[in-house]
């Protein structure tokens, strides 16, 4: 496996050289991109090593600076690794690039931009409330995510790509957690399981899983 790695690394590191010298510094070189998002790839799903495809798929995310989608999907793939591995901290970390990268796709996103977003936004609030850090802790752009679902009383819906039922629920989710009530909790879950992606629903049920421990 180590062989193998080492050959991609230096197929992508002579291409990136080669693109370098004939594009005068320019940091995007999608050769060299594609061979680390296919080693990472091999890596995950193939061969279950999650730690080295998290760094295949952020040598590819940071040879797409000029290609934002491309950036966009590998750095998802590696929000997805973090969060198998538990570094939610990572993970939150990573998602917060990708929302700086997604919202210069236009005001307001449409179409994948969008998706992206509301994929963000979504797992940043389980990720936060899981890992229920303090307000020292708490970077300002992190803060303002929890805070629209904690403050809100007009019932207007803050962002656009979400529905005014996503955002209830995920209101009422934030309200749940602070208060500690866990039969709300457990109610949010059945009501947002159809809302969620697979790795949503996990990270919701690990939620569930560690306030009813802590409960106890």
């Amino acid at each position: 496996l180590q062989a193998a790695v080492s050959c991609y690394a230096h197929a992508s590191s002579r291409w990136q050289h080669h693109h370098t010298a004939e594009q005068g510094g320019s940091s995007s070189c999608p050769l060299s991109a594609g061979l680390a998002l296919e080693l990472g790839q091999a890596l995950r799903v193939d061969l279950d090593r999650p730690e080295e495809a998290a760094s295949q798929f952020r040598l590819a995310a940071d040879l797409q600076v000029a290609c934002p989608l491309e950036r966009l999907n590998n750095l998802g793939l590696l929000t997805s690794c973090k969060i198998h591995l538990g570094d939610y901290d990572g993970a939150l970390s990573v998602f917060n690039e990708m929302v700086s990268v997604a919202e210069h796709g236009g005001r307001p996103p449409v179409g994948v931009y969008a998706d992206i977003l509301l994929r963000c936004e979504v797992t940043r609030v389980l990720l936060l409330l899981i890992l229920q850090p303090s307000a020292q802790r708490l970077p300002v752009d992190l803060a303002q995510v929890l805070e629209k679902y904690a403050w809100a009383e007009d019932g207007a819906v803050p962002v656009s790509y979400l529905s005014e039922d996503e955002f209830l629920l995920l209101q009422s989710l934030v309200m749940a957690c602070q208060s500690h009530d866990l039969e709300s909790l457990c109610s949010l879950e059945a009501d947002l399981w159809r809302y969620l992606s697979t790795e949503q629903k996990d990270l919701l049920r690990t939620l569930v899983v560690q306030m009813s421990r802590s409960s106890k």
